[in-house]
């Protein structure tokens, strides 16, 4: 009786530690299976959020290439209208008055073809000279001098029938060394040379175009 009121407390006792153990273990695994739900509970929310997160991000970035779209059209307008807007804008010539005209009838009646009985002028500014005089307007002797006589015409662009045109002379350089009478259309009238005789030639070919200098305007 005494060995087997012996062997039940040993028994009793071992199942009071080993009840211990397992509500110790009970707990251990409710506290995990506690912060598992904890985590469980949580996880979804955060889930959420981040979802909110990237799908606000996402609709962000869908957005940025449409107000783009919208953007470049009118930036590139007020950039087109500010160069444009600061663009000089060319003139042509004013259109030739009575006088000028006059003055070009008058130098073609020195052409070889349409006036036989007129004498060949000395040289390219005594040619102009003759012209402008039967018109009214008085010029200086020489081709220099005439050079600083009325307006300056900004470029070729700007000729008018009636203007002046100078050149450089046969070597070139800065000198003015030519005159002669613009027509119209990139023509001009002109003495060539001594003895030649009066002609009409284009100041874009390569010889005068190269000895290009200046342009005045003498008649209104």
């Amino acid at each position: 009786m005494g060995l087997d009121r012996g062997h039940r407390g040993r028994i009793a006792g071992g199942r009071r530690r080993n009840g211990g153990a397992e509500g110790e273990k009970s707990r251990e695994n409710g506290s995990t299976d506690h912060g598992a739900s904890i985590y469980r509970e949580a996880g979804p929310k955060q889930g959420i959020w981040a979802q909110g997160r990237r799908g606000r991000s996402a609709q962000r970035i869908s957005i940025i290439p449409a107000m783009k779209r919208a953007i470049l059209p009118i930036l590139a307008a007020l950039f087109l209208g500010a160069c444009g807007g600061g663009r000089e804008v060319r003139k042509g010539p004013p259109p030739p008055s009575p006088l000028c005209k006059a003055i070009i009838r008058t130098a073609k009646t020195w052409l070889p073809e349409e006036e036989k009985n007129r004498p060949t002028p000395k040289d390219c500014s005594d040619y102009v000279g003759k012209v402008f005089a039967e018109n009214g307007i008085k010029l200086p002797r020489t081709s220099e001098a005439m050079s600083i006589e009325g307006e300056d015409v900004g470029s070729a662009r700007q000729l008018r029938m009636g203007d002046l045109v100078f050149f450089a002379g046969r070597n070139g350089g800065r000198k003015i060394g030519h005159v002669g009478i613009y027509v119209n259309n990139g023509i001009f009238i002109h003495q060539a040379n001594p003895g030649e005789g009066v002609r009409q030639e284009s100041l874009h070919s390569d010889y005068w175009r190269k000895r290009w200098l200046r342009a005045r305007r003498i008649a209104d």
